[in-house]
């Protein structure tokens, strides 16, 4: 490369990673989903204070999400702004690699920025905040591009570097990761059997147990007990991806690949990374019919991987309960499409301009619904200029915009209720337990304050909530043990609205006592306290 041609990529890099990160911090802090966008805060800043995931938090995912939570907090400050710095590096770092990955591969350097644009604008924006989800996207995207290299370019860093990323993505979610982690692994060992690439091999390997030893080293740095990562990160987890693939009653409600598996949802909704797929069958079919040589037979296999990787991102978004938010897929196909359009197409001036439009109309259309109007938080329907500014709460949420799906006519309601149960539990004494979906108690109060659970969803989704389910004895024994040995005197529950999740109520959490009574009390609408004593 030339120096002219280095400095200008350099350039549109930086300029990448400035709108990347300026884009995402923008959208994160309108409007807010508190089950959601808040999930990692409390988490986050109780890691600083010796508190881990698992051992003090019932999870089902996130783990890493906590750990670079609490190092961005360590950076910026325990802010909500941290938060968002988190998310919007992770949409610049999905960013940057693709537009990487496509220069090394000789794409138009110009052409390469308006694909990772694209990304950064369809990419993290859409939550704006942390998400398990997402994460592991993320760097599942990020797992494919560096196999892609380990093929084209077959250096050996890009082969140790595979596993830790695969790692990673399974310890920010386990799915889509493991679908794609699975892959992976398939496609790896048959590629590195059939080329007879042993050095290759070797660094895939001592990657690969360097990713075990540092999930060793976790475990007992943190005296984190294996049963109970076995339990909630594993087991727990696979009940509920089991139940929503066969519909069971434990499954979140309309997330069954039944209800999900029609022709619009399926086709209809994917229609434009569908039409992309084609666009690589084609490639595929063609390379058959084409001479045969080393190149072309690496093309093929990576196209193959592609358009299985793609399905996969398909599948797992079909089966979640969440809004959709694999949209920047769109634009990294259209990317690695481009990348062999000169050698499939005879129009390839054409296709490629029908691929730039293409991707236009796509990050124009979902930017408008997703960002601007906040879907994936489910906050379309409401008026986000009846928004507050978040300082009214507290100073550490100053610049959010605050109106939520809890309390959408009432922001500043909602706020003084939260401020009235601050002042509650700050003066409170005793060792208390809060229980709610707000998990921001501990951050704001900076005080660990025995939080049971990430999440509180319905059915078995996020915990074992009924007695037939397997795993409800594992949940009563970590519910039951925080309590006596953490000596809890007093346990708040801070509803979602005045009626309330039917969950967060002390007559449901009592199926997980034994010899427990309660003197019960309500501070306002949102909140209640129980008083915990032994019954006679």
């Amino acid at each position: 490369m030339t120096s002219h041609k280095n400095l200008t990529i350099c350039f549109l890099a930086f300029v990448i990673l400035v709108f990347a990160v300026l884009f995402n911090n923008y959208y994160g802090n309108i409007g807010v989903h508190p089950i959601d966008t808040f999930a990692h805060l409390d988490s986050g800043y109780n890691i600083l204070n010796g508190k881990h995931p698992i051992k003090d938090l019932w999870i089902i995912s996130g783990i890493l999400i906590d750990y670079i939570q609490a190092l961005f907090f360590q950076i910026f400050g325990i802010n909500f702004n941290s938060l968002v710095y988190h998310a919007s590096f992770f949409n610049a770092l999905v960013s940057l690699a693709l537009f990487f990955l496509l220069v090394s591969n000789k794409m138009d350097i110009f052409l390469s920025f308006f694909f990772s644009i694209s990304v950064a604008i369809l990419c993290y924006p859409v939550s704006g905040t942390p998400f398990p989800y997402l994460h592991s996207y993320i760097l599942s995207l990020i797992s494919i591009f560096i196999f892609i290299q380990c093929v084209k370019k077959n250096k050996n860093i890009y082969w140790f570097f595979l596993p830790l990323l695969m790692f990673f993505s399974f310890f920010s979610m386990q799915m889509p990761s493991g679908l794609i982690n699975l892959i992976l692994l398939i496609s790896v060992f048959s590629y590195l059997i059939i080329s007879k690439d042993k050095k290759n091999f070797y660094f895939f390997l001592t990657g690969s147990v360097f990713s075990v030893f540092i999930f060793l080293a976790f475990l007992y740095l943190t005296k984190i007990p294996i049963e109970s990562f076995i339990v909630q990160y594993l087991l727990f987890p696979l009940s509920i991806g089991e139940a929503r693939i066969t519909g069971t009653e434990h499954g979140w409600y309309g997330a069954s690949l039944s209800n999900k598996l029609t022709l619009r949802g399926a086709f209809g909704h994917f229609k434009f990374i569908h039409l992309f797929l084609l666009g690589f069958v084609f490639i595929i079919i063609r390379s058959f019919f084409s001479e045969k040589n080393k190149n072309i037979s690496k093309n093929v296999f990576l196209n193959i991987n592609i358009v299985l990787f793609s399905f996969s991102f398909m599948f797992h978004q079909l089966i979640t309960g969440n809004q959709t938010f694999i949209f920047s897929l769109i634009p990294i196909l259209a990317g690695l499409f481009c990348l062999q359009v000169n050698q499939n197409f005879k129009n390839e001036k054409v296709i490629k301009i029908l691929t730039i439009i293409v991707v236009i109309f796509v990050t124009l259309k979902y930017h408008q619904e997703y960002n601007v109007k906040r879907k994936f938080h489910d906050l379309k329907p409401i008026d986000l200029t009846k928004s507050v500014d978040g300082i009214n709460l507290h100073k550490k949420f100053e610049g959010l915009n605050w109106i939520s799906t809890l309390y959408p006519e009432n922001p500043n309601g909602e706020i003084e209720f939260l401020k009235e149960t601050f002042q509650s539990i700050r003066n409170d004494k005793k060792n208390v337990m809060v229980i709610t979906h707000y998990q921001f108690f501990s951050f704001v109060l900076e005080k660990y304050l025995n939080n049971p659970n990430r999440w509180y969803y319905m059915g078995n989704n996020t915990f074992p909530s009924s007695s037939d389910n397997k795993y409800f004895s594992d949940y009563k024994k970590y519910f039951s043990n925080m309590l006596d040995k953490k000596s809890v005197e007093r346990i708040y529950i801070i509803k979602a609205s005045p009626e309330g999740n039917s969950r967060l109520n002390i007559e449901f959490f009592k199926q997980y006592l034994s010899n427990k009574c309660f003197e019960n009390k309500r501070i306002n609408p949102m909140t209640t306290v129980h008083t915990v004593k032994n019954c006679n």
